[in-house]
């Protein structure tokens, strides 16, 4: 998975909802996000995944059978990320 030289990254595993100032003209943009939301997502697809979503199947087969092996595979994307997006974002988190 790591010598793959592009990772189609708009998947069910990576998306999530951004309001307009944090996905606009002063948010991330094409930034890498902090590390602390590889954690956030690991714990998002794990919830729905635990919650028979109908995305469970997709975030199964797209990121790995058993829990390690799906964490494991969102650090390395982030890794494989930080290395052409050499900036990092993070948004104020208010709530």
């Amino acid at each position: 998975m790591l010598n793959e030289p592009f990772v189609d990254l708009d998947q069910a595993w990576n998306l999530v909802l951004a309001c307009n100032k944090c996905n606009g003209g002063s948010g991330k943009r094409d930034q890498c996000p902090d590390v602390s939301y590889v954690e956030d997502l690991h714990n998002r697809n794990e919830y729905l995944i635990q919650s028979n979503h109908p995305l469970r199947e997709s975030i199964i087969a797209r990121t790995g059978n058993n829990e390690l092996d799906r964490k494991k595979f969102l650090q390395s994307r982030y890794n494989m990320a930080k290395l052409s997006l050499f900036h990092t974002w993070k948004a104020y988190r208010g709530i």
